[in-house]
């Protein structure tokens, strides 16, 4: 922990990871240590959303007007997908143009 941070803040945990428990909690910090106390309040309705709140993300940025997740946040995924499964760089690369998942600003 930071020595600059406040000795006592509230926080919000989030699992990102089944069952994606959403939880408040209460941070104490000694010096440079500190002591978390919470409890697990509710559930995320997926990983895509427990990811989100994970990372402070907007929900109307995230999902479309059907509520699906937006494009760019799929294409995201999906080149995720591709780099675990490729053994080098250069046939990630070969694989994210073909299927053509680079957003704009990337290209």
């Amino acid at each position: 922990m930071k020595r600059e941070s406040e000795r006592v803040h509230f926080s919000t945990t989030t699992e990102t990871v089944f069952p994606y428990r959403l939880g408040k909690d209460v941070v104490i910090r000694f010096g440079q240590r500190g002591l978390v106390v919470g409890a697990w309040r509710d559930y995320a309705e997926d990983e895509d959303t427990a990811m989100a709140l994970a990372i402070g993300a907007r929900p109307d940025e995230l999902f479309d007007e059907d509520g699906e997740l937006a494009e760019r946040f799929e294409r995201h995924q999906m080149r995720r997908d591709v780099a675990r499964h490729v053994r080098t760089l250069d046939d990630e690369w070969r694989i994210v143009n073909a299927l053509d998942l680079l957003d704009e600003e990337e290209a």
